[in-house]
């Protein structure tokens, strides 16, 4: 009996495809080989994440903080797959955004997607 391949994410549905500002890590994300899969290869993955398997559990993970400011969007394909079982892919993305703006005019600094920035009113000076 041959066993189709599968590839599923097992850690949060929200670690698939993650935004992230530059210089931040992404959350650890993991998928898991089931059926007749082997091993598999990933095509894509930015620099500054890295991926390793766990041969005994099958479960690929992935982490790292991504070095450039960019969209990528990376493929996992099964292999070792019992034949004529064709191969399965999933596609996930990191969007890494820059740094930008101002917090105030005393302390200027960078904000990112997940800071509140402080506003500064310096009003009217005499007259």
């Amino acid at each position: 009996m041959n066993v189709t391949p599968v590839i599923s994410l097992t850690s949060a549905t929200a670690t698939q495809n993650q935004t992230v500002d530059e210089g931040n890590a992404i959350t650890t994300t993991t998928y898991a080989l089931g059926g007749s899969a082997t091993s598999y290869t990933i095509s894509g993955l930015p620099a500054g994440l890295n991926h390793s398997f766990n041969t005994s559990t099958k479960v690929i993970t992935i982490s790292g903080t991504p070095t450039t400011v960019g969209s990528y969007t990376y493929t996992i394909t099964t292999t070792g797959q019992a034949a004529p079982c064709a191969a399965v892919s999933i596609s996930s993305t990191v969007k890494v955004e820059l740094k930008t703006g101002v917090c105030n005019a005393f302390n200027p600094g960078v904000i990112g997607i997940n800071e509140a920035c402080t506003t500064f009113n310096a009003g009217t000076i005499g007259q």
